[in-house]
């Protein structure tokens, strides 16, 4: 999948026409996936953010409905439709740098919100590990990386 060709995939839509006719204005701003590696399936959401409203609308594939969503959001910057590292790329991506930085971890579940063209990515495994990785979408700069367990992920607290 690549970003450039969802947009265009999602713009023939009919649920598009209608959202544009009534917020013109709007421009895409961060994109959602969730790849499950070991059942070979996605999920994958294009957001939208509509500045008369500061609200944020999203089309979740097939991209035949949209849902403006009731939080206001002070202000949003445009997303680059055609990052260098894109949806694609991410599977491959993420096991080539845990690869370099020697983190035993084997992905099944992979996270991934690209807004302000950063990919926040989560890798996850079938033992509760989880490892945080931020990159450049533009560069493929690698900006950091953090390991942890779902239990750090969630904020479970102790009694």
């Amino acid at each position: 999948m690549k970003l450039k060709n969802l947009i265009l995939e999602l713009e023939s839509k009919e649920a598009y026409e209608k959202f544009l006719k009534e917020n013109s204005s709007s421009f895409f701003c961060a994109a959602f996936t969730i790849l499950d590696l070991k059942n070979k399936t996605s999920q994958l959401q294009l957001d939208y953010f509509i500045p008369e409203l500061n609200r944020i609308a999203s089309f979740e594939h097939p991209f035949e409905q949209f849902r403006i969503y009731e939080d206001e959001v002070k202000e949003m910057k445009i997303q680059e439709a055609s990052p260098t590292v894109d949806i694609i790329d991410l599977e491959r991506f993420c096991k080539n740098i845990l690869e370099e930085k020697e983190i035993k971890i084997t992905p099944t579940k992979i996270i991934a919100i690209l807004k302000e063209n950063l990919w926040n990515i989560t890798c996850m495994d079938d033992f509760l590990g989880i490892i945080r990785i931020k990159i450049n979408s533009s560069s493929g700069e690698l900006i950091s990386i953090d390991k942890g367990s779902l239990i750090d992920f969630i904020g479970v607290k102790k009694s």
